[in-house]
């Protein structure tokens, strides 16, 4: 979980204009985690939604070259 928070706290720093979603998503996977959902899975849950959500800011960029 450690690990996800330092991410998203990275990804903040990179997108400051998603920063609010970004929270979102983490909040959601701890609650969900708190809830009983697998760790795991609620961190590549996260992880995959916001990795789409700046995907989205660059449509015609693969995604390996997002940072």
């Amino acid at each position: 979980m450690e690990t996800l928070i330092l991410y998203c706290e990275e990804m903040k720093q990179k997108y400051p204009h998603h920063k609010e979603e970004i929270v979102d998503y983490l909040q959601l996977a701890i609650d969900e985690i708190e809830e009983g959902a697998s760790e795991p899975n609620e961190i590549n849950l996260c992880i995959g939604a916001i990795e789409g959500l700046i995907q989205n800011d660059f449509p015609n960029v693969p995604r390996d070259y997002i940072e």
